[in-house]
């Protein structure tokens, strides 16, 4: 009818493929018995949904009706929701971090990162398995139970250490800090993991070191003094047996705090001090004389320092 004809055109005009609708429209009136669903896009950018079927009267066709609903928004949401999983997916690809989703006991997700540490070609090859895989017979029960716990919703610690197993056999140390999600309706634990294992040895290098030198510098039978911004911070036994004192008499306090006001060469205690101390921090040694006031306020015999 002409009343079709106008109504047909009013939408062709506003469509960004109407040939193809047009095409669609008279195909269904070729066959009056079809029906059909298309998504129409808007030159304003639009969408709709448009559903087309015959009317009948007692098995005849005397018609056709026409629905359209504007699905605008909801593509909208669609297509943000869309991107925001892409944007997740990405940042779990590419994080330094292992990160695990474990429901009950056993691994439905690890990205690359978490099959990189523990030397598995492909996440696949965890994905699917037990928890024990990736931890140290000593701490599964500990690790296993966190997790159980954590996923019943009981109070657990939020980040924790254990010791993991590599898909060598190899034995490294584990950073973890883990939370409790929804996942596809059931509760799960996220986990974000990090190996550690060359942190914890630089760690107990350093205690090493720091017990050798501390055992270095209280063994010594000169007294010896730290330094810094010109106030004693620490100082040895020996220093405590020369000065008669305790060490809370001697930390906090300045090198020409504990002396007379001259050295015996003349020199004034302040002004040579300084010197002293800004030249060996310039990386220049320092050999000199030094007197010193003890508890009893008596000027000491030249010392060499």
């Amino acid at each position: 009818t002409r009343d079709d004809q106008k109504a047909l055109a009013f939408v062709l005009e506003q469509l960004t493929e109407p040939d193809l609708f047009l095409h669609k429209v008279k195909e269904l009136y070729c066959h009056p018995g079809n029906e059909s669903f298309e998504v129409l896009e808007f030159n304003d950018g639009r969408l709709f949904e448009r559903y087309s079927k015959p009317q009948r009267i007692q098995n005849e066709v005397v018609g056709r009706v026409w629905n359209f609903r504007d699905i605008t928004e909801r593509k909208k949401a669609e297509s943000g929701l869309r991107e925001s999983e892409e944007r997740y997916r990405k940042v779990v690809e590419l994080s330094n971090d292992g990160i695990a989703l474990v429901q009950g006991d056993r691994h439905i997700f690890v990205n690359r990162k978490m099959a990189e540490i523990f030397g598995y070609p492909a996440p696949e090859e965890i994905i699917g398995q037990p928890v024990s895989l990736l931890v140290h017979p000593a701490d599964r029960e500990r690790v296993g139970e966190i997790s159980r716990r954590r996923q019943r919703g009981e109070p657990v610690p939020s980040s924790y250490e254990f010791k993991g197993i590599c898909r060598d056999g190899q034995v490294i140390q584990v950073d973890v800090s883990a939370t409790r999600m929804a996942y596809q309706g059931a509760e799960v634990s996220l986990a974000f993991l990090r190996d550690i294992t060359e942190r914890k040895r630089s760690e107990e290098a350093l205690k090493e070191s720091e017990a050798k030198y501390r055992n270095l510098f209280e063994s010594a039978h000169d007294a010896i003094f730290l330094i810094k911004e010109g106030r004693f911070v620490d100082c040895n036994t020996e220093t405590l047996i020369m000065f008669h004192a305790g060490r809370a008499q001697i930390i906090g306090k300045s090198p020409w705090d504990l002396s007379p006001s001259q050295q015996a060469d003349g020199a004034g205690s302040l002004e040579k001090s300084r010197e002293s101390i800004q030249a060996a921090l310039n990386g220049e040694p320092q050999f000199f004389e030094w007197r010193y006031l003890g508890m009893t306020g008596r000027p000491s015999r030249p010392r060499s320092a």
